[in-house]
């Protein structure tokens, strides 16, 4: 009846439209794809030979028996099921034609995408106090957003403001890994972008809006700008300096440094400073600084033989009045907790507890004076100690990346 004929028409016009779009897609035209249909329709199955998989690879694996354009079209179900599996190129039954749209680019675009990330670098000041540190520490915490840390909160404001999705295109890093509670005035942090931000575009200030609209108070974005890809933010470190702020005033305490500088209860006495001094000096130079360090969460062992190019203690003229001083200490890098260390044991020799040939036989062989038990000093507090600085040499693009006082 017509009512059959309708559905026979509708059948054969569907296989058609499916010929006619699996042919374009594939390079070759609809009616070719149409007649290899018919052509299979009328053999039988077990007249189309399926070459199964060989060890030695594709090479040697025999043609299809149907026709050439029969094999491109891919109308018969072998090859849709190799695809489906995603195997290597032998659990195929032949080679895909050249540049067709089955084969995968996504590791080749990944690398691409790598490969066009500019680095950029961006200065951070921040308060401690209430974070756990710089680098994040995944954990301690089922995600990275949720970590009260630095580098965390960087991460987070980061990817919402370049729109990355996914904080590890970043590839941040940091010229020091400052602990809990310690501050910074001049963290020099690396990371990648998509977007080329330079030194003093409009472009560079409204990502620094953005960041510093996205982070909490108490951590602030300040410069920003793009670096070579030779650059790296560690080993590219000619110094830093780390300043100790001490306050030995019981009676007056100044509530806006409360919180950034180590109090002690007892006013300094006749020759406290001096002793202090002392002790600061015999620490310059190359040591070997095992006895003023920790050992770090990592477990590996680091080069203890550092160079301390300056240590000294001033007094600290921005708090007058409230017997503050500071201890500075520069070079090129520290180990884990070693300026707290250092600290902690100049302390001790300024109250008479620690004598100075004991620092200098600790400088000296640091491994048997804490094996003999002559290390007795705790490390000063996090709270008083500053990341001030951190100096590069000028990049190979002419750029100088600039201390915390220059800008």
């Amino acid at each position: 009846g017509g009512r059959g004929a309708d559905a026979l028409h509708r059948r054969k016009g569907a296989r058609r439209r499916v010929g006619c779009l699996l042919g374009n897609s594939l390079g070759i035209g609809p009616l070719g794809a149409v007649e290899s249909h018919r052509r299979l329709r009328s053999e039988s199955v077990s007249h189309v030979h399926v070459p199964q998989p060989r060890s030695e690879g594709i090479a040697s694996a025999p043609r299809h028996s149907v026709e050439p354009r029969c094999q491109r079209g891919g109308l018969h179900r072998p090859w849709p099921r190799a695809l489906r599996r995603g195997g290597r190129g032998q659990d195929r039954p032949w080679p895909l034609p050249a540049g067709d749209g089955f084969v995968s680019d996504r590791s080749r675009r990944g690398k691409e995408s790598e490969a066009s990330l500019t680095k950029h670098v961006v200065l951070v000041k921040y308060v401690g106090t209430d974070f756990a540190g710089f680098q994040y520490q995944p954990e301690n915490g089922k995600t990275w957003s949720r970590l009260e840390t630095v580098q965390g909160k960087l991460l987070k404001a980061l990817s919402t403001a370049l729109n990355t999705g996914s904080f590890k295109a970043l590839r941040m890093r940091a010229a020091s890994r400052t602990d809990a509670g310690v501050h910074a005035h001049g963290q020099v942090v690396e990371f990648r972008s998509a977007r080329v931000f330079k030194d003093g575009t409009v472009e560079s200030r409204k990502l620094l809006q953005s960041l510093n609209s996205l982070l909490p108070p108490g951590v602030r974005c300040v410069w920003v700008s793009d670096v070579p890809d030779s650059f790296h933010v560690i080993q590219n470190c000619a110094r830093k300096q780390y300043n100790y702020y001490i306050s030995f005033n019981p009676v007056y305490e100044d509530p806006f440094t409360f919180e950034t500088r180590h109090r002690i209860k007892s006013e300094a006495g006749d020759g406290f400073v001096e002793r202090m001094g002392r002790a600061a000096k015999a620490m310059e130079g190359l040591h070997d600084f095992t006895a003023f360090s920790n050992k770090t969460h990592d477990g590996i062992d680091r080069e203890a033989v550092r160079h301390v190019e300056k240590c000294e203690v001033r007094l600290d003229s921005s708090s007058p009045g409230s017997g503050s001083i500071y201890v500075v200490c520069r070079g090129k890098g520290f180990l884990y907790r070693q300026v707290r260390h250092m600290v902690g044991a100049m302390l001790w020799h300024a109250q008479g507890k620690l004598d100075l040939t004991e620092i200098e036989r600790a400088l000296r062989d640091g491994k048997s004076f804490v094996d003999s038990g002559g290390r007795k000093w705790k490390p000063a507090p996090a709270k008083g100690l500053h990341l001030m600085w951190c100096e590069f040499q000028t990049l190979d693009n002419g750029l100088s990346i600039p201390l915390p006082h220059q800008l």
